[in-house]
């Protein structure tokens, strides 16, 4: 059984549903909130270095692709010959 970053995502609500219902006493509300200040950080921590990873592979992906040249056909019209037309479409991924 693993521990996920959706875990302690649940943990942040539940402590959240348990302060704003008075469950936690007031000598108690600070060691809550620290513990609920390490855990949001811990999981902001970890997601900005997946995003970070992600886009590093995109990047590494992007690099290592050959790059293909067309060469002018013979049948095209004067005005065009010897102009290669290159692009690259790269899709976003929502996290």
């Amino acid at each position: 059984m693993n521990l996920t970053i959706a875990d302690l995502k649940v943990v942040m609500q539940i402590i959240d549903v348990v302060t704003q219902r008075g469950a936690v006493r007031a000598n108690e509300m600070k060691v809550v909130g620290d513990l609920y200040e390490k855990v949001r950080l811990f999981v902001e921590s970890v997601e900005k270095q997946e995003q970070n990873n992600q886009q590093q592979q995109n990047n590494d992906q992007h690099h290592q692709e050959p790059q293909h040249h067309q060469e002018p056909q013979h049948h095209q019209e004067p005005h065009m010959q010897g102009q290669i037309i290159e692009g690259n479409i790269e899709q976003g991924h929502n996290g």
